[in-house]
């Protein structure tokens, strides 16, 4: 076997961290630091990237993206036999994904859509042009929700997807959840991943001499011109291209598929860049395309195998194996099926395929057991080291 390889290990942790704190998880095996920035103040994320410089801890600026809410402020009538009834009817909670289809849908077509699919469906007076990953607003209703990578769904040919993220009054919103007009621009915004915010985040890091040696994490990147746009951006606020790298999030399905466009739009730029395949949403979309989670993370990986890109998973370790094993204190406890996992990922690494894991848990964003989480990690890593080892010694 070749020389054991070091994962990488980057970990999220909360805006407040002291030295001593990012001191502890190096010494437990970090070898980064992601720094959230949706829930960080600009001066935190300025004060952590100093740090990282400090402490030769690589600084990951993940910036939360163009997530721009669209709020319908007066939402038309869906009218039509039947139509306001039935949409009353609909019972929606936190976390439904329910289908928006247009308001000629008939009851029947309905009817036969929710006894083939898990899938709920509303009828609106017209379909928005969103993209994934927005957030949409029924004013009206008090009902909010994400817009997310939409199913093959047989049957249907315009309709939108939604993850219902919050609800404040359910009463009789279902059959008004229209639009006025479909000459209105309530859903315009401009193109992009990179939001206000970012830009000012980037712009922030700009006039503090900070922009050097920082990876910079995009979030739902699907399609290479998203990436061409950043690296104008970045050129424009000042960035020296030659001093970053960037790390494509892949989330959906598109952007696994688009995986080597996206890295080839850097090449031209000489921008170096990275690949976070980032289980968490990615299992959401495997889950709406009936696809394997680890077989699209495979297909991932293969196609960028020999191409000189750095591959870190997000969460690779699963939560379920990292609880066991801290509960327990024993490698034992955990099922075949846990153990496969760790030493698919594991070898991955071994074989120069991925570099190491994203730890982006809830635990590790507010800083709870992180250091003990981080030290399981590389410890399960080794175990897994192990277990390949004899495997090969068998064989």
């Amino acid at each position: 076997m070749e020389k054991q390889q070091v994962p990488e290990i980057l970990v999220t942790l909360p805006g407040d961290s002291t030295r001593e704190f990012l001191e502890a998880h190096i010494n437990a095996g970090a070898t980064g630091l992601r720094i959230h920035t949706a829930k960080m103040a600009s001066e935190q994320i300025a004060r952590l990237v100093r740090l990282c410089q400090q402490l030769d801890l690589c600084p990951v600026v993940d910036l939360a993206g163009n997530r721009k809410a669209r709020t319908l402020d007066t939402p038309g009538m869906v009218h039509g036999s039947g139509l306001e009834s039935q949409n009353k009817l609909l019972a929606i909670e936190r976390g439904n994904i329910v289908i928006l289809v247009p308001a000629s849908t008939t009851n029947s077509v309905i009817a036969n859509l929710q006894s083939r699919t898990q899938y709920k469906y509303l009828r609106v007076t017209a379909i928005p042009a969103l993209n994934n990953g927005d957030m949409l607003e029924f004013a009206d209703g008090k009902v909010a929700c994400n817009v997310i990578e939409a199913p093959q769904i047989e049957g249907l040919q315009d309709y939108l997807a939604v993850t219902i993220t919050e609800i404040t009054n359910t009463a009789g919103i279902f059959w008004r959840m229209g639009i006025t007009s479909s000459t209105n621009d309530l859903f315009s915004a401009p193109g992009g991943i990179l939001s206000e915010i970012d830009l000012n985040i980037l712009q922030e890091l700009k006039q503090s001499g900070l922009t050097k040696d920082i990876i910079i994490a995009l979030s739902f990147v699907s399609y290479p011109g998203q990436i061409t746009e950043t690296i104008k951006l970045l050129e424009k606020i000042g960035f020296k291209l030659k001093n970053i790298t960037l790390q494509a999030k892949i989330e959906t399905i598109q952007g696994a598929e688009n995986v080597l466009e996206i890295v080839n739009a850097t090449r031209e730029k000489g921008v170096a860049i990275e690949i976070e395949i980032a289980r968490g949403d990615l299992a959401e979309a495997c889950k709406l395309h009936k696809r394997d989670l680890y077989e699209v993370q495979t297909q991932i990986i293969n196609n960028l195998t020999g191409k000189n890109v750095k591959v870190i998973i997000a969460t690779g370790v699963a939560e379920s194996a990292i609880s066991k094993i801290r509960e327990s204190g024993n490698f034992k406890q955990l099922s075949s099926a846990e153990r496969r996992k760790i030493v698919h990922e594991t070898l991955y690494i071994l074989t120069g395929r991925a570099v190491g894991w994203m730890l982006a848990g809830e635990t590790m964003i507010t800083g709870q057991n992180s250091v003990e989480i981080t030290r399981i990690v590389r410890e399960t890593y080794e175990r897994g080291v192990q277990i390949v080892q004899r495997f090969q010694r068998r064989i």
